[in-house]
């Protein structure tokens, strides 16, 4: 979406290489965040970070970039959740998962988000929940292959912080296109 409305240069490889930078950049800058409401849970933004690369900027960057995230966080950077490193991280029972589920989604939501459609705004919908519902899959699917007991409790703790960030994220996004386009514009074309 963003890369149809900006361009950097005339050259669409340093376009795609500048583009890749940025997100790279985001991930590594927010990706160790984590927020926390009361006693509840705490979650990372991280998926609504990659999410936000892959949708905005096609699926090629949103995905190459979550991957070099990973593995600059398993080559020893402190740039996981809670300033965390290592493959030691990645590979724990709670993690493995989700990061399958990084690239997947940023593969699938950055494909579909670069299919032009009338309902923008649906559409904008349906790919960040997507994208986020798939994160938990294979997140939760992952917890169930080595424990069951404990997977269907992670889904749970994870849904509803999943759901806050799918939602900003497609405030953000619907903000941006209505910014863009102009109102009429936007809602002319949804």
């Amino acid at each position: 979406m963003f890369k149809n409305y900006f361009a950097f240069t005339k050259s669409p490889a340093l376009n795609f290489i500048i583009g890749l930078v940025i997100s790279v950049g985001l991930l590594i800058g927010l990706g160790p965040l984590v927020v926390s409401f009361g006693k509840e849970l705490p979650f990372s933004i991280l998926s609504l970070v990659v999410l936000f690369n892959a949708i905005w900027w096609g699926w090629q960057i949103g995905f190459l970039s979550a991957l070099i995230y990973i593995a600059l966080g398993i080559a020893g950077l402190h740039i996981f959740p809670n300033y965390e490193f290592g493959i030691k991280h990645v590979f724990t029972i709670t993690n493995c998962g989700y990061y399958f589920g990084f690239l997947a989604a940023a593969l699938l939501a950055g494909y579909f988000a670069e299919i032009p459609r009338k309902k923008k705004m649906l559409n904008t919908l349906a790919i960040w929940f997507l994208g986020h519902a798939l994160i938990l899959l294979l997140g939760g699917l992952y917890i169930y292959r080595i424990n069951p007991e404990r997977a269907w409790a992670f889904v749970q703790l994870d849904l509803s912080a999943y759901a806050v960030k799918a939602t900003a994220g497609l405030i953000i996004t619907v903000a941006f296109l209505r910014f863009v386009e102009g109102r009429e514009n936007f809602y002319k074309a949804s």
